[in-house]
């Protein structure tokens, strides 16, 4: 039970919560003392809540940056730590924003997709003076029927066969001597263009 109570106030503590218990006291306490814990989670895990869904819309490999605007509204300056969870492939350029008073910034935040399949992660903007915790929706929305490349100028008599070399690139970091793709070729006349004949 101790160590539960330890990861789970670790956890606490890595989302920026300090409810200011030690897990023996969490095990411990008495039935007021459950209850402050209660209402402490109660008031703070809102805030957790992400305020929106930023959609990243473009093709496979395609890199897509989504810019959010920060502002601060107080007299005081305000400095927030940024961290994204869920997937690795959504990139930040800085961890940590400085803010003045009433000013304000635009935060970036690019993926490269690798594949069509929808990505998501959270991105979460922690304030060092007790404000409230900003968390933000990531997904990814891949049109998966775009081409990547397209081959131009190809060109054959009716029936004849004709070869045409196409160089195939892995898109994904790794260190094997070879990799395996499915190859789909689809075909689409030239509107305004007649075939050509033998």
């Amino acid at each position: 039970k101790e160590r539960n109570a330890t990861c789970l106030l670790s956890a606490l503590e890595d989302y920026g919560l300090h409810p200011r218990v030690t897990p023996h006291e969490l095990l411990e306490g008495s039935a007021l003392d459950n209850a402050l814990f209660a209402a402490y989670l109660f008031n703070s895990l809102p805030q957790y809540v992400p305020k929106t869904t930023i959609k990243f819309k473009g093709k496979v490999l395609d890199t897509i940056t989504k810019h959010i605007e920060l502002n601060n509204p107080t007299k005081w300056p305000v400095d927030y730590e940024v961290s994204i969870d869920g997937n690795d492939r959504f990139k930040i350029n800085e961890t940590k924003i400085h803010l003045e008073p009433k000013a304000t910034t635009s935060f970036a935040i690019s993926i490269t997709p690798c594949f069509a399949k929808k990505a998501e992660a959270l991105c979460m903007f922690r304030s060092n003076r007790g404000s409230s915790t900003m968390v933000f929706n990531l997904e990814t929305d891949i049109d998966a029927d775009s081409a990547i490349h397209t081959f131009e100028d190809i060109q054959s008599p009716l029936y004849d066969v004709f070869n045409y070399e196409v160089v195939i690139e892995n898109p994904f970091p790794t260190t094997a001597s070879s990799s395996t793709f499915n190859v789909q070729i689809q075909q689409e006349f030239v509107k305004g263009e007649k075939p050509v004949r033998s």
